[in-house]
């Protein structure tokens, strides 16, 4: 669920408790922040716990952590026998291949709409 679906008192969310366990809890209330820059990274497992809050890291992809996860699988596979060392700014080799992909898949859809209506 995108966090501009949050509704108070609607939606549950999981959060940490003190034991470092995942509880769900219903969203008591919502306030914006808007900082300078951003981060944006990939774990093993597709989430990561920010602020106590489990989040996904597909912050940018379609709404199912199942299906980013069976895309990023070999990814996944991957480095659990060859341990990942990228450390740079640029995006990882699969992750990119990923976006091109993408990308060149929506202008292909969108110019044979294009094609299509005219």
């Amino acid at each position: 669920m995108f966090a501009k679906n949050l509704r108070p008192r609607e939606t549950k969310i999981s959060v940490s408790d003190d034991n470092n366990k995942l509880v769900p809890v219903f969203v008591d209330g919502i306030t914006n922040e808007w900082h300078n820059g951003y981060i944006s990274f990939y774990t093993r497992a597709g989430s990561v716990i920010a602020d106590g809050v489990l989040c996904s890291c597909y912050d940018h992809c379609q709404p199912s952590q199942t299906l980013m996860d069976l895309i990023f699988l070999p990814i996944r596979l991957w480095t659990r026998i060859m341990p990942s060392t990228h450390r740079e700014e640029r995006l990882h080799p699969y992750v990119q291949f990923l976006e091109t992909a993408y990308l060149s898949f929506i202008n292909v859809m969108k110019k044979s709409k294009r094609f299509i209506e005219n």
